[in-house]
C-alpha cells in the first residue's frame, strides 16, 4: 500500500478540527524547497481575474503540509499590487485561514512577463519574513481599515415615530 505524498493533500480547516482532506494534483506543478520546507508552485490562467489585475494568469504557491497557500495575479499595477492569502499560515497574520486576505506586496518578479523559480523563492522568503509591514487592501488594491479581530460591529437601530 503506497503512502500519499504530503504535497498532494491539504486539509481545509474551515470544517472544524477534523477538517476535510483535499487532494492537489502534482501534474503541471513544480516543486521548490525554501528554508528546508517543500512547496508546490504553478502558474495558471483558469481563475476568475481579480478586479485590479491585468490578467487571469496567477501564480499559486502551496506548502507541502497545505498550511501555506497564496495566489498572486500577474499584471497588477505597482501602486496597488497585492497578494491573496488563502491558507491558514502566513507570517504576521494570525487571522489567516478564514476569508481571503489581500495584502500589499513588494515587486519580487525579475521580469513582469514571466515567473521563474528565483521569483517564487523571493516571494516565499518575503512571506516568511517576520519583520515585514503588512498592509491589508480590498479587492481594488486600496488600503482598508478593518475592525480589530473579535471587535463587535455597531448595530443600527431603526426607530419609527409617529408624527
Amino acid at each position: 500500500m503506497s503512502e500519499v505524498s504530503p504535497l498532494r493533500s491539504i486539509r481545509d480547516r474551515s470544517f472544524g478540527e477534523q477538517g476535510i482532506v483535499m487532494t492537489i494534483s502534482k501534474k503541471g506543478k513544480r516543486k521548490i524547497v525554501v528554508g528546508g520546507r517543500s512547496y508546490l508552485w504553478w502558474v495558471g490562467d483558469r481563475f476568475d481575474p481579480e478586479f485590479n489585475s491585468g490578467s487571469c494568469t496567477a501564480l499559486t504557491v502551496l506548502s507541502a503540509d497545505g498550511h501555506f497557500l497564496v495566489r498572486f495575479f500577474l499584471g497588477q499595477a505597482s501602486e496597488r499590487r497585492f497578494l491573496i492569502v488563502l491558507g491558514p499560515e502566513f507570517q504576521g497574520l494570525p487571522e489567516a485561514g478564514g476569508p481571503w486576505i489581500r495584502i500589499r506586496c513588494p515587486e519580487w518578479q525579475g521580469q513582469p512577463s514571466s515567473i521563474t523559480p528565483v521569483d517564487v523563492r523571493h516571494l516565499i522568503e518575503w512571506c516568511a519574513t517576520a519583520d515585514k509591514e503588512l498592509i491589508r487592501v480590498n479587492y481594488l488594491g486600496r488600503s482598508e481599515v478593518l475592525p480589530a479581530l473579535g471587535a463587535k460591529t455597531p448595530t443600527i437601530r431603526l426607530v419609527h415615530s409617529s408624527l
